[in-house]
């Protein structure tokens, strides 16, 4: 079901800030999706964040914005995508300031 909720983000804040953390029950649904987590993440130089999966059959999908990071161990650039299965939680350190989304489905 359609919200009208109004989300405001705090750019500078460090973290995650959920936009979409939605479940659709399964009997009411003809699609594969069941779950969507979406998250704008905000990084400082140097900062480290961990990220557990809601649902360890779920996959990541993190797109960099704009910094540099390394993701369990992957270097990402600006505007590089990340895809991730098969993991229960994900490391994420800034080497520079990092604005980015993830999205777990």
């Amino acid at each position: 079901t359609p919200t009208r909720e109004v989300i405001t983000l705090k750019p500078e804040k460090v973290g995650f800030q959920k936009i979409i953390e939605s479940k659709i029950d399964p009997d009411k649904s003809s699609n594969d999706l069941k779950e969507v987590y979406l998250y704008y993440g905000f990084l400082k130089v140097n900062t480290q964040k961990k990220y557990l999966l809601k649902n360890n059959e779920n996959g990541i999908l993190i797109l960099n914005i704009s910094g540099t990071m390394k993701v369990n161990g992957e270097l990402l650039d600006n505007r590089d995508l990340l895809v991730i299965r098969d993991i229960n939680e994900l490391n994420i350190l800034s080497i520079e300031e990092s604005k980015f989304f993830l999205i777990e489905i």
